[in-house]
């Protein structure tokens, strides 16, 4: 099944097609495994002219850092990986890849998305060596592109997750 998300990232990446993916993870090494798919393929398969952003979804709990710490490892980051739920943002060097900078954002204590622009936000989706991963990003949707990948975690149950990612054009 990881295949056909490789193949469908390629597809979108290099044609503009829209994909969306759904898996059911087993246990949090098979989400980071997910994870960790996705972001090789985006490293290796984008041409973009700003930052790439990942919506995270999902209920607490549902696995979302658990899908950057497997993504950001994917990328060779040798930092610790933890929800910024009380920093708002946390910066990563990227190792293995043509992008620089991962930013870990969880929005879940923001009111809305101006609560962002602040920090910069704008500013950092600009840049196309950056990667933006957004926990809680339904609090946020407003100033997020329209172009961004959507991943959805759901229980299933105490160890299961359905996994939704998908690139679809939002129409926020």
């Amino acid at each position: 099944m990881e295949d056909k998300l490789i193949h469908a990232v390629e597809k979108s990446f290099k044609k503009r097609y829209n994909f969306l993916m759904v898996f059911i993870s087993k246990s949090p090494e098979n989400t980071r495994e997910i994870a960790a798919k996705l972001a090789g393929k985006i490293v290796k398969t984008v041409m973009r002219k700003k930052a790439i952003v990942i919506a995270l979804e999902g209920e607490l709990g549902a696995g979302k850092t658990v899908f950057v710490k497997g993504f950001a490892k994917a990328l060779g980051v040798k930092n610790k990986i933890t929800s910024p739920t009380f920093v708002l943002m946390r910066h990563y060097q990227v190792k293995i890849s043509n992008f620089k900078l991962l930013v870990h954002i969880d929005a879940y204590r923001l009111a809305d998305h101006n609560d962002l622009i602040p920090l910069g936000i704008e500013e950092i989706m600009a840049k196309p060596e950056n990667i933006v991963l957004v926990e809680w990003a339904e609090r946020v949707v407003k100033i997020l592109p329209k172009d961004r990948i959507t991943a959805h975690i759901d229980h299933i149950d105490e160890m299961k997750r359905r996994i939704e990612i998908t690139n679809r054009p939002h129409l926020d």
